[in-house]
């Protein structure tokens, strides 16, 4: 689904034209001036409505799977079969051995830590952009390897 809305181009002799264009945050006016370039857009946002697809929340069947790539000093966790809301916020890890430590997002689904946790069975926390929190005990044991993939018993969002 895509919202539509009409701006308005006016060129600096007065003569205006119609263009349409896609713009999910409210309705806009765009002018043309002589910038620097030659052709810049100065934008002038005359309201603005808020916009926020609420989505529909997905039952996913089976646990979640947490696959393990890296090196003995990077650990990059591609995470999937995610139910709820299916968007990852925030994820934390713990080895057998060690606190919680926050991951980053590398990219996608990829979560990245730079934690030594080889021979540690490795524990994950998982929060949706619903705010939703799972916590997944000892989902690699203590033998896991690189590039296996590792599944919950079913606990799911």
């Amino acid at each position: 689904m895509s919202i539509t809305f009409e701006a308005r181009y006016t060129k600096k002799n007065g003569e205006a034209t119609s263009h349409v264009f896609f713009n999910l945050f409210g309705i806009s006016s765009m002018e043309r001036v002589n910038g620097s370039m030659g052709l810049g857009l100065r934008h002038i946002l005359w309201g603005c409505r808020r916009f926020r697809n609420n989505g529909v929340g997905c039952q996913r069947y089976g646990g979640v799977r947490f696959q393990v790539n890296g090196n003995p000093y990077f650990e990059l966790v591609t995470i999937s079969n995610v139910g709820g809301s299916g968007v990852i916020r925030a994820v934390w890890i713990k080895g057998s051995k060690t606190d919680w430590m926050p991951m980053s997002r590398n990219w996608g689904q990829n979560w990245q830590s730079g934690a030594y946790l080889n021979g540690q069975s490795l524990s994950f926390v998982v929060q949706t952009d619903d705010w939703k929190t799972v916590t997944f005990y000892d989902v690699a044991p203590f033998y896991w390897w690189f590039g296996g993939t590792y599944t919950t018993n079913w606990l799911n969002f």
